[in-house]
Parts: structure tokens; C-alpha cells; sequence
């Protein structure tokens, strides 16, 4: 079943067309890439069973917005190759434009289960 998509003008009228929703699959996707971030002791377990973080590596919230590119960018600029790749070479504008678009997609998707 083909996936509903949204199709948007960039700050530099290029056309970016994007997923309307994230599945799980995704979404694993996008969260792997924070967690290979980051160093959790498992002997530094809270009382409350939460997990202290020893390291964090600062440079995961890139590797989020790329992974994030992949997963739910269908095409930019009317082309699905290398859209990480060309975004980092566009206008600081028209990355963070995509970045706002894609962060209401992803909104709400990695709360803890409850």
C-alpha cells in the first residue's frame, strides 16, 4: 500500500515531498541513531530503574536529522539521491526549513511507553 505523501515548496522553491506519517520501522530508524550515542553503565541503575547516561555524544543529534532525511524524505528537489547530502549543501535556511516540516511529522513518536 503506497504511503500518503505532502508535497512542499523549500524557502528556495524546490519542491520537497515527504512521508504524512512515520511507521515504527522508522522511527527504530531514527531513534538507533541516538542511541548509538550514548554510554549507559548498566551497573548505574537509578532506583527507579531509569539508567544513567555516562557519555553523550553531541554529534547524534546530526546523525538523527540524517537518518531522519532518509527515512522520511521521499524526494527533494525532485531526486531521492543523496537528499542528506544536498541539503547540507543548501542554504542554512532551506535545511532548517526541512528539519521544521520533518520534526511535525516526527512529533509525538518518542515518548516512552506508558
Amino acid at each position: 500500500m503506497e504511503r500518503e505523501t505532502i508535497k512542499l515548496t523549500t524557502p528556495l522553491g524546490k519542491e520537497l515531498v515527504i512521508k504524512s506519517f512515520m511507521n515504527a520501522k522508522e522511527r527504530n530508524a531514527i531513534k538507533s541513531a541516538f542511541l548509538e550515542g550514548i554510554k549507559i553503565d548498566p551497573n548505574d541503575i537509578a532506583s527507579e530503574g531509569e539508567s544513567i547516561m555516562k557519555d553523550v555524544d553531541a554529534s547524534i543529534m546530526l546523525k538523527a536529522e540524517n537518518r531522519t532525511f532518509e527515512q522520511l524524505i521521499v524526494s527533494y528537489a525532485g531526486s531521492s539521491e543523496n537528499i542528506a547530502d544536498r541539503l547540507e549543501q543548501a542554504t542554512p535556511a532551506e535545511y532548517d526549513f526541512v528539519v521544521a516540516e520533518l520534526n511535525k511529522v516526527t512529533k509525538g513518536n518518542f515518548q516512552s511507553a506508558k
